[in-house]
């Protein structure tokens, strides 16, 4: 998406002082919608890597808190398996 078509269909809001404090998307147009979903995405799998970081962390800190490798499984194939 270019520059001027997300002016185009974007609308921001500012606070009585100038500074910007929202963004409205217009969601009806392909493309807007298409890079607002994208960008939702990429935010989400971004939290999700920063979780299993601390998660990793906390293994490595306090090695009781592993699951055995049988719970593991079980629980990642119920998981995917709604998919």
């Amino acid at each position: 998406m270019t520059a001027a078509a997300l002016k185009k269909y974007r609308t921001i809001s500012y606070d009585e002082k100038g500074k910007p404090v929202s963004a409205l998307l217009n969601l009806k147009n392909k493309t807007m919608r298409m890079a607002y979903e994208k960008a939702m995405e990429e935010i989400e799998d971004q939290i999700d890597i920063a979780e299993a970081q601390k998660r990793m962390k906390e293994l490595h800190d306090d090695p009781s808190l592993a699951r055995p490798w049988s719970e593991f499984v079980s629980e990642y194939l119920s998981k995917n398996s709604k998919q």
